[in-house]
């Protein structure tokens, strides 16, 4: 009878064991074979960055039972040399937890370690796995973020992509947050470096980024200063200027001032210049064009030049108000020039 044994051959002779029983009939064959050497059930998940390893140990007590991790099945003894021992446990120390460094697809097998002889028996299914878990290591948190004013009612977060494959939350509050429990983000992005919020005058943020694994296991742990800003963002609004409002002069406001204050007064040059201004840059109706014609030719008449005066004592004439005036006006100017 052969036993097989990681590193080591034992031979059995039947003679002594015979004998043995013969002389003590009280003791009989142990049930401790091979084949029982060998837990059972495994059973192998993804949880939160985490694989969780369980199986249903053998009926004996204080063994230790150790694990392995490889790419692809481990179904024979050179594969097992080949593959990752990630833990040794007792059998209170079920289930184990395995954390592998990169993401990728992994298989697993358990053996037992008696009395420091490793007992290898790889039955699928019962201490080995066939079909690999998909694994991705929990998310690293977001290290620093930058708050970036583009104008008053816009910023941007900027920050560190600790990983390209993640995922990236960001989450917005008033008030500072202790936990993201069942809270939704704001906005998600995968590829870029930051994230465009608008804003909203006087009123304090508080941004949080965290970060998401391939698999969708998200690093919720909040660091101020590191993925939440240390204080509160706030736009203060700027308060404007009063603008003084103007009431524009209506035409009319416009030749009774140049009449008070210019033609009235003897300054007739000015008051000249005032009329003809308001000639060309306002737009008058027909009563109000023949009284800035007849008091621009009254100050031509004062001015000496009649020949002037009368091209405007004529236009005046338009309006009734002014026909009779001007007509003395035009004589008058006549026996200037001759």
């Amino acid at each position: 009878m052969i036993k097989i044994i990681k590193g080591e051959t034992v031979r059995f002779s039947f003679l002594p064991l015979i004998v043995i029983i013969f002389l003590y009939p009280g003791l009989s064959l142990s049930a401790e074979t091979e084949e029982e050497l060998y837990p059972t059930l495994i059973t192998v998940k993804y949880h939160e960055g985490l694989i969780i390893i369980t199986f249903e140990p053998t009926k004996y007590k204080n063994l230790k039972y150790r694990l392995y991790r490889a790419n692809e099945p481990i179904q024979t003894e050179a594969r097992l040399i080949d593959a990752v021992l990630v833990g040794e446990v007792f059998e209170n120390e079920i289930p184990f937890s395995d954390n592998p460094e990169s993401d990728g697809k992994y298989t697993y097998a358990i053996t037992i370690l008696k009395n420091g002889v490793e007992h290898i028996n790889l039955i699928p299914f019962q201490n080995i796995t066939l079909n690999p878990v998909d694994y991705s290591p929990f998310p690293q948190r977001v290290e620093k973020i930058e708050i970036r004013p583009e104008h008053r009612k816009q910023i941007k977060l900027y920050f560190n992509p600790v990983n390209p494959e993640y995922i990236y939350n960001l989450y917005i509050s008033r008030d500072k947050i202790s936990e993201i429990s069942d809270q939704k983000p704001s906005a998600t992005l995968k590829g870029e470096n930051h994230f465009s919020v608008s804003i909203v005058e006087n009123t304090p943020y508080y941004f949080i980024i965290t970060s998401t694994n391939r698999l969708g296991v998200e690093n919720k742990d909040i660091v101020v200063g590191k993925n939440e800003n240390s204080e509160a963002y706030l736009i203060k609004s700027v308060k404007k200027p009063a603008v003084r409002i103007v009431k524009k002069k209506t035409n009319m406001a416009l030749i009774e001032n140049n009449l008070q204050y210019n033609f009235y007064k003897g300054k007739y040059r000015k008051s000249l210049n005032t009329f003809l201004s308001i000639l060309k840059k306002r737009d008058l109706t027909d009563y109000e064009k023949a009284t800035v014609h007849f008091y621009t030719g009254q100050c031509y008449y004062y001015l000496e030049m009649n020949s002037k005066a009368i091209k405007y004592f004529i236009l005046s004439k338009e309006v009734k108000k002014y026909s009779s005036k001007s007509e003395a006006w035009i004589d008058r100017c006549l026996e200037g020039i001759e």
